[in-house]
């Protein structure tokens, strides 16, 4: 699918009055694109894992206040 798509790119290139989208070359405007969607994923993989300690250090930290009363409470 990607081959078909470089592939038609390609025979598009050939004519010169579509050789340039929004002042790039269109091949290079592809990598951008697809630089771009790999940046988003990656922003958004990194932001999930902060989520997911940002919890795990909530939780360990409510386990340990809940272990610190339960031991305060059998002193006394």
């Amino acid at each position: 699918m990607i081959i078909h798509r470089i592939k038609r790119l390609e025979e598009i290139s050939d004519d010169r009055e579509t050789d340039y989208i929004f002042g790039y070359d269109t091949h290079f405007w592809i990598l951008i694109q697809k630089v771009r969607r790999q940046m988003v994923k990656i922003e958004n993989l990194i932001s999930t894992s902060v989520e997911r300690i940002l919890e795990y250090i909530r939780l360990k930290e409510d386990s340990m206040s809940n272990s610190n009363l339960k031991c305060n409470s059998s002193k006394d």
